[in-house]
């Protein structure tokens, strides 16, 4: 898959269309190295989700996997999630991260005070 977070992006829009509940199952070919590396990044990745420090994190990873000598990675986000891909050779990984507000929305109410 050249792109994890446009073909989600196509595939939920089509089951929009459909009716029903639905699992989306990504399958992935990783092996011990490249679980290895998203352990050391996914600290990284978790606390960007929440916080929102996401240039920080993004500068991070492309300096640990640029020295881990992967062949491509690429890291990704919407509003919803952080999509990582990573890949050496016939082994690639794929993760969503759900993104996090690190407080509850907060909806606001303008009223007059006509007393």
């Amino acid at each position: 898959m050249e792109n994890l977070k446009d073909a989600l992006g196509e595939i939920k829009e089509t089951i929009s269309l459909a009716s029903g509940q639905y699992v989306l199952q990504i399958k992935d070919r990783r092996n011990d190295y490249l679980e290895e590396l998203w352990r050391q990044g996914q600290f990284a990745v978790e606390e960007a989700a929440v916080l929102g420090n996401l240039t920080e994190m993004h500068s991070s990873l492309q300096k640990e996997w640029r020295r881990a000598g992967l062949d491509r990675w690429l890291i990704e986000m919407d509003r919803e999630n952080l999509y990582i891909q990573l890949q050496q050779g016939q082994f690639y990984l794929y993760e969503v991260v759900p993104r996090q507000q690190p407080y509850p929305a907060l909806a606001l109410e303008v009223t007059t005070d006509d007393a």
